[in-house]
């Protein structure tokens, strides 16, 4: 019996979230794996571990290595603050009056001008 040997190229195999392992031929870019599963990122064991820290898409891939395909974290919402004013503003910015025609305001005076406006009354 003779020795044989089997030359391979090597493979890229990257896991999806799902575990099914997807094969790739050895010169293969980051891009072209994130072209067939779009919302995802391709990172290697070590980087999984350091909180998702993903290649960037013209990274080539070794092959004989095992990469994983990780959904993108949805982005956190920014919360908007909501501003209310005590009168809506119009087109003319002319106060808007109710039917009742009573408006309330805010006002900040001193001590001294309420006293003035209340004996002006």
């Amino acid at each position: 019996m003779g020795n044989c040997m089997v030359v391979e190229e090597k493979v890229v195999k990257v896991m999806g979230p799902d575990g099914k392992i997807l094969e790739y031929t050895s010169p293969t870019t980051v891009q072209q794996v994130l072209s067939d599963s779009p919302g995802q990122l391709v990172c290697d064991y070590p980087s999984l571990l350091q909180q998702q820290q993903k290649f960037l898409p013209e990274v080539k891939l070794v092959g004989g290595r095992l990469y994983y395909l990780v959904p993108l974290l949805p982005s956190t919402p920014t919360s908007k603050q909501k501003v209310r004013f005590a009168v809506p503003e119009t087109k003319n910015d002319k106060v808007a009056v109710k039917s009742g025609g009573v408006v309330r305001i805010k006002l900040v005076i001193t001590m001294q001008k309420l006293e003035e406006l209340l004996k002006k009354d």
